[in-house]
């Protein structure tokens, strides 16, 4: 029995190590990342991956008529779970258990996209912002905004420092406003 317990302890310790140097001197590796699914995946990525085929361009401000189109991913975390929400101009959020209203409906909603917006969030380069270690149970983040026909796409991980303070400040300015309505 104990063996069995200092084996399981050794698997536990290898998993949060660094991960080992590469023989080969000066050989590029790159690892690939899974488009998001309902299912958590592995990822790891060592640098910054831009979408070279979107030009960010940020915008300044949002009015009642122009409509912020957030989608947040979160998978991951001690339990591994995934969960996907939606966030509606009229202050719905779509969740897998059903919908819920944000207080102040429509108006917490522009709110939002107001202060996403003054992020300047939309000025960071798309991409994933994700360390070469993600170890050990951090949710992992997408964060699809949309908006004038444009689409942003992110991903960072819990608690990762490496993130564009932008992306950090609008996952937390989100994240609040779910909380608030749960």
């Amino acid at each position: 029995m104990k063996l069995f317990v200092l084996g399981f302890v050794l698997i536990l310790l290898t998993a949060c190590a660094a991960p080992a140097a590469s023989s080969s001197i000066g050989a590029a590796t790159t690892a690939t990342v899974a488009a998001p699914t309902a299912e958590p995946t592995a990822r790891l990525k060592a640098t910054l991956v831009p979408r070279a085929t979107m030009a960010a361009t940020p915008t300044t401000a949002i009015s009642a008529d122009d409509t912020l189109n957030i989608v947040l991913q979160r998978s991951g975390g001690f339990t591994g779970r995934t969960e996907v929400f939606v966030l509606k101009p009229d202050g719905t959020i779509t969740m897998a258990f059903g919908n819920v209203k944000a207080p102040g409906g429509s108006a917490a909603a522009l709110q939002l996209a107001q202060h996403i917006i003054a992020t300047s969030v939309l000025g960071v380069p798309p991409g994933e912002y994700v360390p070469a270690n993600g170890c050990c149970d951090r949710y992992l983040f997408e964060l699809t905004l949309g908006m004038n026909g444009k689409s942003y796409h992110y991903a960072t991980l819990e608690g990762d420092d490496s993130a564009p303070p932008a992306l950090r400040e609008t996952l937390a300015l989100i994240q609040q406003y779910i909380n608030g309505a749960q």
